[in-house]
């Protein structure tokens, strides 16, 4: 005789109908007690599917997805399936590869290279520190975690210091990896100033990003030794990516972040 199997965490309860809480609250419940539990880890389930285990209306499906999707974030792919919206953290305080962040949680990082060159840019010499007539190498990439959108590259450096970097396919590969092992300089320190936006129409279609979202802009600097190497901005979505910083009290080595007010101090600027 076969001893009876208790449901594993992440499997379907059924509803109480006895329960005076509407079906759909208890599905949502449901839901979010299987997501905790890491059953939608790979693919989230058809609305026919839950229909069928949990025998309930589609609406009644419907409703408790759109309210679990406000709360964890589904995304929905055309031809793919439903996905639990993953969230990247990246700990504030620390020169770091996004590349290497991501792959480090255990997400494939791709690339789409849409700008890759030699060009003049007086507004990036300046920044950089170098003639506005100097040439710079550009790099603009859309970066991509799991085959989702999650952030916008638009990065120049000093010619004399990185044009071999061009050679590099930067489907699949840091920056930082190539500028070392192709021009053999590395950043030793930089400086991030993070603010959140919402980007323009162009950058949230490619983005992903519904009408009206928000994302973070990250303007970034690196040096190497007292030179400028490299000027970056990044537009990331803020409903996949998280800063995160540790603190002590009580010392003078006590880690933190630097936080700064952007605007004119204005209520509403």
């Amino acid at each position: 005789m076969h001893a009876l199997r208790s449901p594993s965490e992440d499997e379907p309860r059924p509803l109480d109908r006895s329960s005076p809480l509407p079906l759909w609250a208890q599905l949502l419940s449901e839901l979010e007690r299987r997501h905790a539990a890491g059953a939608f880890a790979s693919q989230f389930p058809t609305d026919k599917e839950l229909t069928e285990s949990y025998a309930v209306s589609r609406q009644t499906v419907r409703d408790a997805v759109r309210k679990l999707g406000d709360r964890i974030g589904l995304d929905r792919q055309r031809g793919r399936g439903t996905f639990v919206r993953a969230e990247f953290q990246q700990p504030v305080g620390a020169l770091y590869s996004l590349f290497q962040a991501i792959e480090a949680q255990g997400v494939e990082q791709r690339s789409l290279v849409l700008a890759k060159d030699l060009r003049q840019d007086a507004v990036a010499a300046e920044d950089l520190g170098i003639s506005a007539d100097a040439t710079v190498v550009y790099l603009e990439r859309l970066r991509l975690a799991g085959g989702l959108p999650l952030a916008m590259d638009r990065i120049w450096l000093p010619a004399d210091l990185a044009e071999a970097v061009l050679a590099a396919d930067f489907d699949h590969a840091a920056l930082y990896d190539e500028l070392w092992s192709r021009c053999g300089v590395r950043p030793s320190r930089g400086e991030e100033h993070i603010r959140p936006v919402v980007p323009e129409p162009e950058e949230a279609h490619a983005l992903g990003i519904e009408a009206g979202g928000a994302a973070f802009s990250v303007e970034r600097r690196t040096w190497v030794g007292d030179r400028l190497l490299e000027r970056r901005h990044t537009l990331v979505r803020g409903d996949r990516y998280a800063f995160v910083t540790s603190w002590a009290t009580g010392g003078p080595h006590a880690a933190g972040a630097q936080l700064s007010l952007v605007g004119d101090g204005r209520l509403g600027s």
